[in-house]
């Protein structure tokens, strides 16, 4: 490089002259090379957007064992599948315009009373792949295929799709499953499970969500007590006099979280500095999971979804003795069921 303001002179390269008509003719070729490489980049673009991965079809797929659920189904989108002997296939095209017969669930193996485990196409129809999956049965005449979320795919969220009943193959085997089901519903007492299956979006508006609900609620009738809006108050107030679950609302909306995220905060003064712990995360098939802890009360809350339904647990402990009183209840529709117990006496 030449010092600053110091103009360097390069020799100037002699022009060649090409013969009369080659620079025509050479531009020609590279407007037509040009246009060549364009038309097959427009080509290869087009494709890969609109191209639908290819679904193996049903007779690639080896068969399995014949099942209580084998026979045709279809959902509100007007998509008809058939389930047999291990695998789901459809009977006519989705809106992607997957193929007639093609695999939307394989490897459909028992799991539990009208429960059956399987690997399910993952809801991505440019990138096909198949990961956990589960088929719920969920009344009479319904049932819910259930894709687990997959990374491959950026599949973040479990999405069930309900299918109704349009013909069983063994109809008797289906009666005994759902008799099976509604049988146990009502001899389980673990409340946790049944408020879940009763508003789950795999369940909802189904037949043993209903069934699961009214089990639920008989469970509180019978050994829990129906608490008032200002009783449920006195127990969910924190020691700033703040509702719980507003305190913790309050924060995500400060934080512009997510409606359907989780939170969890820490809250620990000191007589110099003050610990203060925020988390975030996904809810977990809809469950919103909220909780706060600071010295001598915990707490904790889940907002189930679409539903008027929470369950929420506080625990304060004395300072000066190791007793604590842990207070849980549950809204299910307007009622408040409470339950309290004491520890540490």
């Amino acid at each position: 490089m030449g010092a600053p303001n110091t103009i360097v002179n390069h020799p100037v390269p002699k022009r060649r002259h090409a013969a009369p008509g080659g620079v025509v003719e050479a531009s020609q070729k590279q407007r037509r090379l040009l246009a060549s490489i364009c038309k097959a980049a427009l080509i290869l673009l087009v494709t890969s957007c609109g191209t639908t991965p290819k679904y193996p079809h049903h007779s690639e797929v080896p068969d399995g064992p014949a099942l209580p659920i084998d026979g045709e189904w279809a959902n509100n989108g007007g998509l008809r599948i058939r389930i047999a002997r291990g695998k789901a296939y459809t009977l006519n095209k989705n809106t992607a315009g997957t193929p007639v017969g093609s695999v939307l669930a394989k490897d459909i193996l028992p799991l539990a009373e009208g429960r059956y485990a399987c690997k399910a196409e993952s809801h991505n129809f440019r990138l096909l792949d198949f990961g956990d999956g589960e088929i719920i049965v969920t009344g009479s005449t319904t049932l819910a295929l259930k894709s687990a979320p997959n990374a491959k795919t950026g599949f973040t969220k479990p999405v069930p799709v309900s299918f109704r009943k349009i013909t069983l193959d063994y109809e008797e085997r289906y009666a005994a499953v759902l008799s099976a089901v509604l049988k146990g519903l009502k001899t389980n007492t673990n409340l946790t499970t049944l408020v879940s299956m009763g508003v789950l979006p795999e369940y909802r508006n189904s037949e043993l969500a209903l069934e699961a609900l009214v089990a639920a609620v008989d469970l509180l009738k019978e050994g829990w007590e129906t608490i008032t809006e200002e009783e449920y108050r006195r127990n969910f107030t924190a020691p700033d006099g703040t509702l719980l679950p507003q305190l913790l609302h309050d924060i995500k909306q400060k934080r512009r979280m997510a409606k359907d995220e989780s939170l969890t905060v820490g809250y620990f003064p000191g007589g110099e500095t003050t610990l203060t712990t925020i988390k975030t995360g996904e809810s977990k098939d809809g469950v919103v999971e909220l909780s706060f802890s600071t010295h001598g009360l915990t707490y904790m809350r889940k907002e189930y979804p679409g539903e008027s339904v929470f369950h929420e647990i506080v625990t304060r402990r004395g300072q000066s003795s190791g007793a604590a009183v842990t207070t849980e209840v549950f809204h299910i529709h307007g009622a408040i069921y409470r339950l309290s117990r004491v520890t540490g006496l």
